[in-house]
């Protein structure tokens, strides 16, 4: 994300974010998050769950996602795929 220009990413690196993300995020007044998990099972369970624990609190946006795993679209389909959807949000 931050090779395509995405300078405000943060990765949770598993299917939930953190009580300490949680906090962080109460703290910086932000209130729209856009959530790219990836797309298998692990993925879509992750989806469930942030939409369940944060929905209430944050304007959630579930960018669609062709390929499995973000890591594996290039920069050029990053742009393309994805922020070409999300211009101004980020």
């Amino acid at each position: 994300m931050h090779e395509a220009g995405v300078k405000n990413a943060v990765g949770i690196f598993g299917k939930t974010i953190s009580r300490e993300q949680e906090e962080k995020l109460k703290k910086s007044c932000i209130t729209h998050l856009i959530i790219l998990t990836d797309n298998d099972q692990a993925g879509r369970e992750a989806r469930v769950k942030i939409k369940r624990d944060l929905s209430r609190m944050y304007k959630l946006t579930f960018p669609k996602l062709g390929n499995k795993d973000i890591g594996d679209m290039s920069v050029k389909k990053i742009k393309e795929e994805i922020l070409r959807g999300l211009e101004g949000t980020y």
